[in-house]
């Protein structure tokens, strides 16, 4: 009955995407943007600005993804983007995670379909299963899974699976503890099992994300441990932390040993960015803005206005600066009201759910692990609240002597909050002309591709204010709310009939803000052809394309990643953790093997020979000085550059095969970035490669004829399956009814 009533609230959440094939991204902010924009409706009606990342980071990878797996290629590596790009080693891009298969089987729409539906059915099962394993009654139980499932953390990032498809796991890690901590014999399957979710956990999420739910995972089991076996605390704490994280670690390893190369190739060094004195001193005032959040939806912005945590203040440095997204915490008022009632249950859960609020609160406000992890780390918070809304919901069923005196503190805290937010509603509408002016000039400022939109500037500036007065969502809908809430406490006698509303008004609360975040667009914003698009895939030989504007007077232009869609390579990436690219910081189009140049209508091409070839929604300049991909030369680091002599027969993401016929010994350049994995053969020899012009690849061969094949496989991928395929082995020999002395002993010597 839980499972059908899960499947039924996704169906509702997603039903304009699995009926009517919209599509699961925030594609209608293509509008904004050239060459798309162009062949798309004017004066688009935005769902969610604040996902802007979507466009330019995940949708056009799961394409790229799903057309490299059609063509019977594991896609290890990407040479659209970046002069190159490792995708093994990209912890958001989830390729070992839970979207691949999806995209194995079905494009990128029905995939994201199937994937964000499995992993919402996994959270709300997972807490489901915790909060029956806590001996937490059904419709308890079915209300925390449902808080769990729909809070606003997970909706907000929906689209970003690498952190969600981990977080969803992390209350079946929990379950897999306490049920072996229940126990006195075979508590190891279940530490193993513990382990093995946690492992997928890793394998769904990134490198940050399993870092985020092994902390309050690690406090978990520590506050399980005292619960339960207080004789023993240390050594038993010890075990099942040890147990879980070696096994987990091994399982994922697959997905974090790749990551990790590609963060020791990274130079970034975003560290120098932080001011430590302002940031120790302003980060943890953050706690204000998240606190209002978890009882209101809209107290800091909602997906429409502007984030006003920009607005009207800084809680912390450039580099660290939190967002809408990094703090909204929001599971439903109905439901932090009945986490005040929970906190005053006497049971062992309840200490478990303070532990998993309070370890991820320490490390987001007060650690410095805050600076790795960001306020994503407030993550985890939702499992804890869950738990006590549970436990809230259950002294409705089975009252108790002090259930009347906490419905008293808890009418006078709504009324006073009511009170509050109106106040705010008024002094907004007294000064809302001056505010408004004020946020818009700071939103402008803040917004950093669409400032060039001067009236969706005003109009989203209008609308944040507008959210703030007396008719305002976020005074108006909290005060309804919270009004309802009130109500229900005050028919508190009728205490199996107030229960039953608590759940159908909570979900129903959470189910609106789910519709209000998720963007779902029609197919035909999925990133529509274009005359010039049109024009640059007719261009033959292979190339790559670049763009410019001004962010204060146009808008965003073929930004990074996005023609990655259009089967055009870019020698630009939309990601962090890019390694340098000297060329790149230069503007050395010529060596980057640009040939192709977009600017907005009326714009200047950047310094250099170039020639317009085409003007219409956008200019394209062509240009004349281009260096090949692929060409011989006499020495690596030499210009001399001739291809008469190479023919390019496959260039195809970490597999290029090319013929030489030299007149001399020379060296095949291929600029192509030289990164760990790369692997070399002339005529079918292992040949060593060496970098050319400080990032390209180049292979040395003979006068004559040879066969170049370059192929990428790295080492941290293959030693990573066999850790993979190791921990796994473990786990289910662990998990039989006789476990071999080999499993135990291997998994000793791990530990």
């Amino acid at each position: 009955m839980a499972v059908a009533l899960f499947v039924a609230v996704i169906i509702v959440v997603f039903h304009r995407a699995i009926f009517f094939g919209e599509v699961l991204a925030p594609l209608d902010l293509l509008s904004k943007e050239l060459p798309w924009g162009a062949v798309l409706p004017k004066n688009v009606h935005i769902q969610n600005f604040t996902l802007a990342d979507g466009i330019a980071t995940f949708y056009p990878w799961w394409h790229f993804v799903h057309e490299e797996l059609q063509a019977g290629r594991f896609p290890l590596w990407c040479t659209h983007v970046g002069c190159g790009f490792p995708v093994v080693g990209e912890g958001q891009i989830n390729l070992f995670g839970l979207t691949t298969p999806c995209l194995w089987i079905a494009p990128p729409r029905i995939a994201l379909i199937l994937t964000f539906s499995t992993q919402l059915l996994a959270a709300m099962a997972g807490m489901y299963a915790l909060l029956c394993s806590l001996r937490v009654r059904w419709s308890a139980a079915l209300f925390g899974a449902l808080i769990f499932g729909l809070n606003s953390r997970i909706f907000q990032d929906l689209e970003l699976n690498c952190t969600i498809g981990a977080w969803a796991i992390l209350p079946w890690i929990c379950w897999a503890l306490w049920e072996g901590l229940k126990r006195e014999h075979g508590r190891g399957r279940f530490y193993s099992l513990a382990g093995l979710f946690y492992g997928l956990a890793i394998l769904n999420g990134s490198l940050q994300s399993h870092v985020i739910v092994w902390l309050p995972v690690a406090g978990f089991a520590v506050a399980a441990v005292w619960r339960q076996r207080r004789a023993r605390f240390i050594r038993e704490s010890l075990k099942a932390i040890m147990t879980f994280s070696v096994l987990g670690v091994c399982i994922g390893a697959m997905a974090w040993l790749p990551n990790l190369e590609l963060l020791t190739q990274n130079t970034r060094k975003r560290f120098n960015q932080i001011e430590w004195p302002a940031l120790m001193l302003q980060r943890p005032l953050a706690v204000v803005p998240c606190a209002a959040a978890m009882v209101n939806p809209d107290a800091i912005g909602n997906s429409e206005t502007f984030d006003l945590l920009h607005g009207l203040g800084h809680p912390g440095t450039g580099a660290t600066m939190p967002g809408m997204a990094d703090l909204r915490l929001y599971c439903g008022l109905i439901a932090v009201v009945l986490a005040f009632f929970g906190l005053r249950a006497r049971s062992d859960a309840k200490c478990l759910a303070v532990v998993l609020i309070l370890v991820p609160v320490i490390v987001g406000f007060i650690t410095p692990l805050y600076l790795i992890l960001y306020f994503r780390s407030l993550a985890p918070i939702p499992v804890g609240i869950a738990i006590l809304a549970g436990l809230g919901l259950e002294r409705f069923w089975q009252p108790d002597k002090e259930l009347a005196r906490d419905v008293r503190n808890a009418v006078v805290i709504l009324l006073a909050a009511i009170g509050l937010a109106l106040c705010v509603g008024g002094v907004v509408n007294a000064k809302r002309a001056a505010v408004t002016k004020q946020v818009e000039q700071i939103g402008s400022k803040k917004t950093s591709f669409y400032k060039a939109d001067v009236a969706w500037q005003r109009q989203k500036a209008e609308g944040t204010v507008a959210n703030f007065t007396l008719k305002g969502r976020a005074v108006l809908r909290f005060s309804l709310l919270a009004l309802l809430t009130v109500g229900l406490l005050v028919m508190a006698r009728l205490h199996k009939t107030v229960a039953v509303a608590f759940l159908i008004f909570n979900t129903a609360d959470l189910v609106g803000f789910s519709w209000r975040t998720v963007p779902s667009v029609p197919p035909a914003f999925e990133y529509p052809q274009t005359p010039a698009l049109d024009f640059l895939q007719q261009q033959k030989g292979t190339f790559r394309v670049a763009s410019t504007w001004n962010a204060e007077t146009d808008p965003p232009t073929a930004r990074e990643n996005m023609l990655m869609m259009h089967g055009l390579n870019d020698p630009r990436i939309y990601d962090s953790l890019i390694p340098k690219n000297p060329l790149l910081k230069a503007n050395n189009w010529d060596a980057l093997n640009v040939r192709y140049f977009i600017v907005p209508p009326a714009a200047t091409p950047p310094a250099g020979e170039w020639r317009l070839r085409y003007s219409r929604e956008v200019d394209i300049y062509e240009n004349l000085r281009v260096e090949p991909r692929v060409c011989f030369a006499a020495a690596p680091s030499g210009l001399d550059s001739q291809t008469d002599w190479v023919q390019i027969e496959s260039y195809v993401s970490g597999r290029i095969r090319v013929h030489v016929n030299a007149p001399q010994e020379g060296w095949l350049i291929v600029r192509e970035r030289l990164y760990p994995g790369w692997r070399a053969t002339v005529n079918g020899r292992p040949t060593p490669l060496v970098e050319a012009q400080g990032l390209w690849q180049a292979v040395p061969v003979s006068a004559g004829s040879s066969f170049v094949e370059l192929k990428y496989l790295p080492a941290s991928f293959g030693m990573g399956a066999a850790l993979s395929l190791t921990g796994i082995l473990l786990v289910v020999m662990l998990c039989t009814p006789h476990v071999s002395n080999a499993a135990r002993t291997a998994l000793r010597f791990s530990t």
